[in-house]
């Protein structure tokens, strides 16, 4: 039996003044958005027994400012609009010097799983070329440890909202690979080939 779900409610990113044009600001994570790409994938999905609708806006999130300046309020003391102001500038200006891009999608499409929120969605991981760059720049400027954001791209998702990844322990935490009976799923409606310029 199919578990049917509402189509995925849009997010709202924007330009913001700090952050460089070629990026979004929403929710308090920076992205790239994708505009006008992955427009050939089908409006929804059947893998296994679960419906996934087509996620509305396609992106990848670059960095999460809010919890940049969840350890800036931990390591300095300074209150949470001081520490996000400092984080969105500090982000913007390094954006502009290392210029993350989405450079390529790699084989690796997996189901990520938020059981307490009841949420379900599928993912493609990508290559951000300079993002390491950026991520050392950001921690040695700030003093933080910060982990390098697992890049990907959310697809499909069942439920209201995709799930934020800021880790590649959390990746491999809450997320897996396809399965073989759900890699033929997905093989019998989209030509990942042809879309992503990858095989699986």
């Amino acid at each position: 039996m199919s578990e049917h779900t509402e189509p995925t409610k849009p997010t709202v990113p924007a330009p913001h003044p700090l952050i460089p044009a070629s990026y979004e600001y929403g929710e308090k994570v920076v992205m790239q958005p994708l505009s006008g790409q992955l427009t050939d994938l089908p409006p929804q999905v059947t893998i296994g027994d679960i419906e996934y609708p087509r996620r509305t806006h396609f992106h990848t999130t670059l960095v999460s400012v809010h919890r940049v300046a969840a350890q800036l309020m931990d390591r300095r003391g300074v209150t949470s609009t001081a520490a996000e102001e400092l984080a969105l500038a500090t982000v913007g200006a390094l954006l502009a010097q290392t210029k993350p891009l989405l450079a390529q999608y790699l084989p690796d499409v997996r189901v990520v799983t938020d059981p307490g929120r009841s949420r379900q969605t599928i993912v493609i991981r990508a290559q951000v070329d300079h993002l390491t760059e950026f991520f050392a720049a950001l921690g040695h400027q700030l003093e933080l440890d910060l982990p390098l954001q697992p890049s990907h791209v959310t697809l499909y998702a069942a439920g209201d909202l995709p799930i934020g990844i800021w880790s590649e322990a959390q990746m491999d935490d809450t997320s897996r690979p396809l399965t073989p009976a759900e890699l033929a799923d997905w093989q019998h409606t989209i030509n990942t080939q042809e879309i992503f310029g990858v095989t699986l």
